[in-house]
């Protein structure tokens, strides 16, 4: 069993939506179709929800228990799961090339069609990765400041267990 600890960075209008409906799912997230959280790192929820909503941002909380298999980590690039989307994101860049279907591997979203495509082909419910949680200079880099978990399945998600993260 895996446990994890999220915080997802809202306005205080959506949490209260969100409590009384459920989670939206990013469509077109780094890590897949999902919701997001920072795992651990309610810093990294505080500084992304207040940059876009400025003083009425507000965190969620969420723990989190699922099954290892369940759970696609990609946090170590020489790991096992690492190794299996470079494999499989290989394998569909190849088969779009021999279909003609070059448009698509340029496309800027495409490893997050690879983690909906691992997602449903080897019933992964949660991805972990390293990310990079854009700073006030909005400058991009290639490392990591935080470590961010995609939950594609929402329904894993207990709503009576969301708190408000006061700071």
């Amino acid at each position: 069993m895996v446990e994890l600890q999220g915080f997802h960075g809202t306005n205080k209008f959506s949490f209260e939506q969100i409590k009384r409906f459920g989670f939206k799912t990013c469509e077109k997230g780094w890590f897949g179709s999902g919701v997001y959280f920072y795992k651990d790192s309610v810093e990294n929820a505080f500084k992304w929800s207040k940059k876009k909503y400025e003083d009425n941002n507000c965190v969620i909380e969420i723990n989190l228990k699922i099954e290892d298999k369940f759970v696609f980590d990609v946090t170590d690039a020489n790991g096992k799961d690492s190794k299996k989307f470079h494999e499989i994101r290989k394998n569909l860049i190849e088969q779009m090339k021999n279909t003609g279907n070059s448009a698509t591997v340029s496309n800027k979203n495409f490893d997050n069609a690879v983690f909906n495509y691992i997602s449903k082909k080897l019933k992964k419910q949660v991805v972990v990765a390293n990310s990079f949680t854009y700073d006030e200079y909005e400058i991009q880099t290639r490392i990591p400041n935080g470590v961010e978990i995609c939950i594609m399945e929402k329904r894993i998600i207990v709503l009576k267990d969301l708190k408000e993260v006061k700071k």
